[in-house]
């Protein structure tokens, strides 16, 4: 993600940011999302709403079984004219979509840029809860003949004995702790079938750390997500089979 690849199989990278409520209001601000709005409607003018579900479960008085209570979170998405890029504002958290990626340099100035804009709103007295930096890649699979995963990945199931049969599905997820920056690399890699029937491997990198409450400027969070994309450039090649790695420069 360095070097720009020939083939490059990044669909989608996005930065989420979740701040904790300041102590200083009585709670989150309504406004926000369309204060926001305002100021960056030139370049994001298509808005829509949209309602997330959570799921929460508890248990019913005499009874071992449990209930399911769905609650909506409501979440303001704001699209470039062209959707190659998206900003979503909600409760306590922002997020900067970027669908057609084409630099670290154009992304980081984008979410730069964002961000300030979302601070000023607050006064810049924000307090960050979590920082999160995330690379979603489809890597195409045949879908006409087998293939090995390894053709594709280095990090792949080891199955021996009464294991070692033909997969009808992949799935694996790691979170490896990096201790120096205080974060955590969660990598998922998993085979889809998307809706015109063709296979991709699916290997999404997601760089995060909670460990951000100190941070009082942009130029911190800038310092933090310069070597966030630094540890996921190098995590995505050390994913890939260097012969298939080699075959996408």
């Amino acid at each position: 993600m360095g070097e720009p690849l020939r083939l490059a199989p990044l669909v989608e990278a996005l930065c989420e940011f979740r701040f904790t409520p300041s102590v200083n209001t009585s709670g989150w601000d309504m406004t926000l999302p369309g204060r926001l709005y305002e100021r960056i409607r030139q370049e994001f003018p298509n808005r829509s709403q949209v309602s997330e579900v959570g799921i929460q479960f508890q248990s019913q008085p005499n009874s071992n079984t449990l209930s399911q209570v769905f609650q909506g979170v409501e979440r303001l998405q704001l699209k470039r004219s062209d959707e190659s890029a998206m900003v979503q504002i909600g409760q306590n958290t922002l997020i900067v979509n970027q669908l057609k990626y084409h630099t670290w340099d154009d992304f980081c100035k984008l979410i730069n840029r964002i961000l300030s804009e979302y601070v000023n709103l607050l006064d810049n007295q924000f307090i960050l809860n979590k920082i999160g930096l995330r690379y979603i890649n489809h890597i195409p699979a045949p879908s006409n003949k087998p293939f090995e995963i390894s053709d594709f990945l280095s990090v792949v199931p080891n199955l021996t004995g009464e294991l070692n049969r033909p997969l009808s599905s992949f799935y694996q997820q790691y979170g490896l702790e990096y201790t120096k920056e205080k974060s955590v690399l969660n990598l998922q890699a998993l085979i889809a079938e998307k809706p015109n029937s063709e296979l991709v491997i699916i290997l999404d990198l997601d760089f995060s750390s909670e460990h951000v409450g100190g941070f009082s400027n942009i130029h911190e969070v800038t310092k933090w997500l310069e070597q966030a994309h630094e540890n996921i450039e190098l995590a995505f090649i050390s994913s890939l089979n260097p012969k298939y790695y080699e075959s996408i420069q």
